[in-house]
């Protein structure tokens, strides 16, 4: 519980930084540094490690994938023991319902993807909104 907390209060604070440095294109440029990597790398981890601790406490499809793969939670977590999700058992197994947090499709602010990826068969998923438009303007 302490370190969930200890996680999410980092992160945010980190989110506030980031917000600060990106008044200024010259100062968020400075993200850029070669020094700075290590950092962001890591940053990087714990926000992984944020949306992992929340699928797995209220997205069924993903309690589901963890017991189903015979996923043991380790003593210190680490991206590389998760298993690994694949269109066949993951995407094509559960519903999109499934797939949400708390098991129900949110009533706005979700916007319905979807793609054919390599294999043109199509799958369905959920967005936010700015991530799409973010999907959009790097594949534009």
């Amino acid at each position: 519980m302490i370190n969930r907390l200890l996680l999410w209060s980092t992160l945010w604070a980190l989110w506030l930084l980031r917000v600060f440095i990106s008044i200024d294109r010259r100062t968020y440029m400075l993200l850029s540094l070669g020094s700075l990597q290590t950092l962001l790398a890591r940053i990087g981890m714990m926000r992984a490690q944020a949306v992992y601790l929340k699928a797995k406490d209220s997205c069924p499809a993903y309690q589901k994938f963890l017991k189903a793969e015979g996923y043991k939670e380790p003593g210190s977590w680490k991206l590389s023991q998760l298993p690994i999700m694949t269109k066949e058992n993951y995407v094509k197994k559960y519903s999109i319902e499934e797939r949400c947090y708390d098991g129900k499709m949110p009533a706005s602010g979700v916007v319905i993807d979807e793609s054919s990826g390599s294999s043109a068969s199509r799958i369905t998923g959920s967005a936010a909104p700015k991530s799409v438009r973010m999907s959009n303007i790097f594949c534009s």
